[in-house]
């Protein structure tokens, strides 16, 4: 009598995420101006009144596909900050970790990311999920430099994830992979070492 209504609510948990992950691929491939619930649901290989069911609007689905980007970064961070207090993980590998989250390693997921900011002047239903995502990765970006001893860790956050979305809005734009990366990392080093050398010369250590 019990696995009946877990199993159902397995299915829809697993068909929602479904339909999540075809809107992030669409609005990607797409633009949000070119998805449709019937666009998604064909995606998703699902009726068109099953995106519907699950949301009241296209703009609901596409905040909630916003949201679902956040909750991904958040995870993997989570994980970074655990592996970086439990191992023997440098800071190194921290940073080169942190950026492939936040940067290199969910290029697709930014162009969705990009597409709904500059969407909140025209869809104001996205404001509060746009922002959700904005508080979710410098909230998650500042725990995980408090675990490298950065305590302004509010502030550095907000500087961190600032510099790396806009080198990923540029490199939308203009790609240019010779000397990108290289130039990102540096950016980053010197805000990590500005922060970390008050850290070291703090006076009242």
């Amino acid at each position: 009598m019990v696995s009946r209504p877990q199993s159902h609510y397995r299915r829809g948990h697993a068909r929602r995420a479904t339909l999540l992950q075809a809107a992030v691929d669409e609005i990607a491939e797409s633009g949000l101006e070119g998805v449709t619930h019937r666009s998604i649901a064909a995606r998703a290989e699902m009726p068109v009144s099953t995106t519907s069911y699950f949301f009241g609007s296209l703009d609901d689905l596409i905040g909630a596909a916003v949201q679902h980007i956040a909750d991904d970064v958040v995870s993997s961070i989570e994980v970074l900050t655990n592996d970086f207090a439990s191992t023997e993980l440098d800071l190194a590998d921290f940073a080169e970790r942190l950026l492939d989250i936040l940067g290199d390693a969910r290029a697709h997921q930014i162009v969705v990311q990009f597409e709904a900011y500059l969407a909140t002047s025209r869809r104001p239903q996205l404001i509060e999920p746009v922002r959700a995502i904005m508080v979710a990765l410098e909230r998650a970006a500042a725990e995980a430099l408090a675990v490298i001893g950065i305590s302004e860790s509010p502030a550095a956050a907000r500087q961190f994830v600032a510099l790396i979305d806009g080198f990923a809005v540029h490199r939308v734009a203009w790609p240019r992979a010779g000397d990108d990366e290289e130039f990102l990392r540096d950016a980053l080093w010197r805000l990590l070492n500005s922060y970390l050398a008050e850290v070291r010369t703090d006076p009242t250590d």
